[in-house]
């Protein structure tokens, strides 16, 4: 896993494959959406479980995308400015860690299938950057 700062920030991180067996968590404990790689043989169960709920409070947008087919490019923003900018391929993924401070842009470079996941309720929210 990558970290992508600026000005000592972490904006966002840049996950692949975990090489390691078992459940490897990718992302902190605190963070409101978790990334955990789990990597089992042929034959494994994971017990029948559920999660017992408890109140959850998150404070900020977390937003992460799963290249599952093709390429695309991420450029994160920050002050309209373009701080960073990443090429992800199949198998790879990202985390947004703070959308109020860090804008996304992502370009299609070779047709692509992603997952996205982000913390919910759904509420329209999109602030478009102008473009110069």
């Amino acid at each position: 896993m990558r970290t992508i700062s600026h000005q000592g920030k972490a904006l966002a991180l840049i996950f692949g494959p975990d090489e390691n067996d078992g459940s490897n968590p990718l992302t902190e404990q605190n963070l409101g959406l978790q990334i955990m790689s789990l990597k089992y043989k042929k034959g494994h169960v994971w017990p029948a479980h559920r999660h017992v709920p408890k109140e959850r409070v998150t404070r900020q947008l977390l937003e992460a995308n799963m290249v599952m087919k093709g390429a695309v490019r991420i450029g994160l923003y920050v002050d309209g400015q373009r701080v960073a900018q990443e090429i992800l391929r199949a198998g790879e993924g990202f985390m947004v860690l703070n959308h109020s401070t860090t804008a996304l842009e992502m370009e299609v470079l070779e047709n692509a299938a992603l997952f996205e996941f982000k913390n919910g309720p759904f509420i329209t929210d999109k602030e478009f950057l102008e473009q110069h």
